[in-house]
């Protein structure tokens, strides 16, 4: 039994620190994993590294830390682990951040952090927002099957061998700076079924197989691809579609409604239903002479009075459509804000913006 002479009632002691955590604690599950001071899976605990960035005072001097633990196997950084005394939070906040920067540090670079307050220990994936593996230390017998799983050095050569089985462009060694130069043309394929950039019209569309290319070969899966203008999505899409992760960033507020809503799961099933409903109640409410038209336009609202570029056919939105076909749009719009499900009020939004453009070319003509 892993520190079945441990008293955990010690716990309790204000005096019982950080220091007292790594030596009764974590050395022995360390030891326990196969972990030693020397040899070809070993404990470092004197490694020192500086912030690449901040600097400090007048001189700017470099900012060092020093973490608790870097596990090594045959000479290679496998996870990090950071030692807290049992009154500190582990699993958000500074200390989980600091134990974060130490694993993404140029000179450490690992994919697992994890720290443990002698109360829990807790396991975290760069990539991922929730632990991996997060466990009472007292119960830590019955969690360690899992813990071989992902902290063993057996577990991690497994892993290593699993990932150079896919070659080099898949290795923990690919290297960013070196990938071949893609042709400066690409040929362009057609929308594809399974995309839903036609979902919705939007400038500055980038063609999805390009976009695509470029991340299958400038990254690696679980890499983090980052579209500071994001536009429809197409990069975001594409990276998500590729087993990356994305960051999609737009300073038109539609860009991002549009993508966060193609990405969410929708009940189809409920979606359909909802529509059908509401086609129902827009045949049955919709305006159909001159005082109902009237009516509709003071009752609900519709955006009025937002100029159009000085070159277009008519000064103003509103002056796009007729009056019959600003009451319909007008209804539709606030039929379905009364939608109380999210996700399908805005698949809803979202088909009837895109519609509205298909209105304005029937009114004219």
């Amino acid at each position: 039994m892993i520190l079945s002479n441990f008293d955990f009632t010690v716990l309790d002691d204000p005096q019982y620190l950080e220091d007292s955590v790594r030596e009764d604690i974590i050395s022995p599950l360390l030891k326990q994993l196969g972990y030693e001071p020397y040899g070809q899976y070993r404990i470092i605990r004197s490694k020192t590294v500086t912030h690449p960035f901040v600097k400090t005072g007048t001189s700017e001097r470099k900012i060092k830390n020093i973490p608790d633990y870097i596990l090594s196997i045959k000479g290679k950084f496998a996870f990090v682990l950071d030692a807290k005394a049992p009154n500190e939070n582990v699993l958000s906040g500074e200390h989980r951040e600091q134990a974060y920067f130490y694993s993404i540090h140029p000179e450490i670079r690992t994919t697992n952090y994890a720290l443990c307050n002698g109360r829990e220990f807790v396991l975290f994936d760069i990539h991922e927002d929730n632990p991996v593996l997060h466990f009472h230390i007292s119960e830590v017998d019955k969690h360690w099957a899992k813990i071989e799983e992902f902290l063993s050095p057996l577990a991690y050569e497994l892993q290593e061998s699993k990932i150079n089985s896919l070659g080099p462009k898949y290795t923990s060694e690919f290297d960013y700076m070196s990938q071949e130069i893609l042709p400066s043309e690409l040929p362009v394929k057609k929308q594809a079924a399974s995309r839903h950039f036609g979902v919705h019209g939007y400038f500055t569309k980038q063609v999805w197989n390009v976009v695509q290319e470029y991340i299958k070969n400038y990254t690696k899966p679980g890499d983090l691809v980052l579209d500071p203008f994001g536009g429809s999505g197409v990069t975001l899409i594409e990276a998500l579609m590729l087993n990356r992760k994305g960051v999609h960033i737009d300073l038109n507020p539609m860009s991002p409604f549009l993508v966060e809503n193609l990405i969410r799961p929708v009940d189809t099933f409920a979606l359909t239903t909802t529509f059908n409903k509401l086609c129902e109640k827009f045949e049955k409410l919709k305006p159909t002479n001159k005082k109902d038209i009237s009516d509709a336009l003071n009752k609900y609202s519709y955006p009025k009075g937002i100029a159009l570029m000085a070159n277009a056919d008519v000064e103003y939105i509103e002056d796009l459509f007729t009056e019959k076909q600003l009451s319909h749009l007008a209804l539709m719009r606030k039929l379905i804000f009364d939608i109380k499900d999210e996700v399908i009020r805005n698949n809803l939004l979202i088909c009837f913006s895109s519609s509205i453009n298909k209105g304005a070319e029937v009114a004219k003509t």
